[in-house]
C-alpha cells in the first residue's frame, strides 16, 4: 500500500461531505440544502469509525467515495423516513419486523454497512502489538 495517498481527519470529512452531496444533487437537483446538513455529521463519524478500526490516525484517500456512498444511503434512508432494513415478514395476516436493533441509535453508520466495508478497511490496518 506504499502508492496510497493519505490525507488528515479534517480533509478526509471535508472531502466525503463534498462528494457526497455532489452525488446526492446528481440524483435529485431539486435537493433542500438543510436535507444536506447531516451529511457532515455522517462523515465525522463514518471517518473516526474508520480510522479507530484501522489504528491510524490518518485516513487513506481513496476511501473516500465509499464514505460518500454510505453517506448518499443514509441520507436517502433518513429522507425517505424508513424504519430501517426488513428482518422479517409473515405471509398470511401480513406482519412485518424492522431490523431496528441493526441500526446505530444515533441514526448513522450501522454495523451492517460497515461489516460490509470491513474487506476494504483491512487493506489499510496497522497491526497493534499487545503488551500483556
Amino acid at each position: 500500500m506504499a502508492n496510497v495517498k493519505y490525507i488528515s481527519y479534517e480533509e478526509a470529512v471535508q472531502c466525503i461531505a463534498d462528494t457526497a452531496k455532489r452525488m446526492l444533487f446528481m440524483l435529485d437537483t431539486t435537493m433542500d440544502k438543510k436535507n444536506l446538513e447531516p451529511i457532515s455529521f455522517f462523515a465525522e463519524k463514518f471517518v473516526l469509525d474508520c480510522m479507530d478500526y484501522c489504528h491510524r490516525t490518518d485516513f487513506p484517500r481513496s476511501l473516500v467515495y465509499t464514505g460518500a456512498e454510505l453517506a448518499v444511503k443514509y441520507s436517502k434512508d433518513t429522507l425517505s423516513q424508513s424504519q430501517g432494513p426488513l428482518k422479517s415478514l409473515k405471509e398470511n395476516d401480513v406482519e412485518f419486523t424492522w431490523a431496528v436493533s441493526d441500526m446505530s441509535p444515533i441514526g448513522c453508520i450501522s454495523e451492517q454497512d460497515f461489516d460490509s466495508i470491513k474487506s476494504k478497511l483491512n487493506l489499510y490496518r496497522k497491526v497493534v502489538w499487545s503488551n500483556g
